[in-house]
């Protein structure tokens, strides 16, 4: 993006998670859903 370029917002609606089958995935996986949420209060987790 060139400098003094406008940035865009954009709105979240819908995040997509895809499923884990490990307790290592849901381990590895906990911070990130965390992180999405605190970033993305109104979106919706799926």
């Amino acid at each position: 993006m060139p400098a003094g370029s406008p940035v865009r917002q954009i709105t979240v609606r819908r995040i997509a998670v895809l499923r884990a089958s490990t307790l290592g995935d849901y381990l590895v996986a906990t911070p990130a859903l965390a992180a999405l949420r605190a970033r993305y209060p109104s979106a919706e987790l799926t």
